[in-house]
């Protein structure tokens, strides 16, 4: 599964959303779910241009067996 999000100067999340989804509609909402968790992220340096910063990255789950 890989997520994109985006956040502003202040760590504070703009938009997040699935790229690429499990296929399973729990874990894919848990995702979601963990991004606006995770608001306000840390801010990002000062001397880094640009109001908002873009980051696509993986997310993996285990489930138990």
């Amino acid at each position: 599964m890989q997520v994109r999000f985006v956040l502003d100067r202040a760590g504070m999340l703009l938009e997040g959303a699935i790229v690429r989804g499990s296929g399973h509609a729990v874990p894919d909402e848990e995702a979601e779910a963990r991004l606006r968790r995770a608001s306000p992220y840390p801010r990002p340096p000062a001397e880094l241009p640009g109001e908002r910063r873009e980051f696509t990255v993986p997310i993996k789950f285990i489930l138990p067996v």
